[in-house]
């Protein structure tokens, strides 16, 4: 009878440890639902001045080119604002998300396991914000006013405002993603794939690697996007090393030789 009673006790509390997770997850995804909702909804009805800020971004560089934005077919600038709020709406509530993502994680994980997945985590969120406003401030400026004043004197500058939105949302995201680049390497030379003497003597073949992503990986496909995303690339290539020879620095006794 004894075993029989610690049994359904056992039982009882594992049923009662379930349905305590299950009402956290439930109230987590609650609030990361409602602040998607929230995001998404703040950022619809800032759509039109977003869009005529991304319109002045040209005259950073260039003050004299201008182009006009049109709508070609019904419902087309709406489509276009919907597109614009989701994204803009995902990244403003990606803090909670992740904040909530964590609380609900982290307990299950040892000790030793936490800092790394916090680190991943943050570095991460931090280099995508960090190529997301490169993106805006140089990469998008930049390859409008070359764009648009290559054909000034052959053709006028109006743009459909669906195609321009999506230009725009594409190089910040893409370029945004391409900053999680040093994350990939150091996980590499965490698996002992790689280490700093390999990519500080092989900097050629990476200097030309990453003149070939940048072509590749660069949606306008214009010689100065390509050459400015490439170098972001390089230098994201210099934060790694310098991550992954204080990483070496931290699990070795000895100091890692110069190279």
């Amino acid at each position: 009878m004894s075993i029989n009673s610690t049994e359904k006790t056992q039982s009882s509390d594992e049923q009662m440890a379930m349905m305590a997770h299950l009402e956290e997850l439930r109230t987590r995804l609650f609030w990361c639902v409602g602040t998607l909702v929230v995001t998404f909804g703040g950022a619809l009805f800032l759509a039109p001045s977003l869009i005529r800020w991304m319109v002045s971004l040209t005259t950073w560089v260039s003050p004299t080119t201008s182009f006009h934005l049109v709508q070609i077919t019904p419902g087309e600038t709406l489509f276009a604002s919907l597109k614009l709020a989701m994204v803009v709406g995902a990244v403003g509530a990606s803090p909670m998300v992740l904040y909530h993502t964590l609380r609900f994680v982290l307990p299950g994980l040892t000790q030793k396991e936490r800092w790394p997945l916090i680190a991943i985590v943050l570095g991460g969120a931090v280099l995508f914000g960090v190529g997301a406003v490169f993106s805006a401030v140089v990469v998008i400026p930049t390859a409008l006013a070359f764009l648009l004043e290559f054909a000034s004197g052959v053709a006028e500058n109006w743009i459909s405002v669906d195609r321009y939105v999506g230009f725009c949302l594409s190089l910040i995201l893409l370029v945004g993603l391409v900053a999680e680049f040093p994350l990939v390497l150091v996980f590499l030379a965490k698996l002992g794939w790689i280490t700093s003497a390999q990519l500080a003597t092989r900097w050629r073949e990476a200097c030309l690697g990453l003149l070939l992503a940048g072509a590749v990986l660069t949606p306008s496909q214009d010689p100065l996007s390509m050459l400015l995303v490439a170098g972001l690339l390089g230098v994201l290539y210099m934060v790694s090393w310098v991550a992954i020879r204080l990483m070496e620095g931290a699990q070795s006794p000895k100091a890692v030789d110069s190279v």
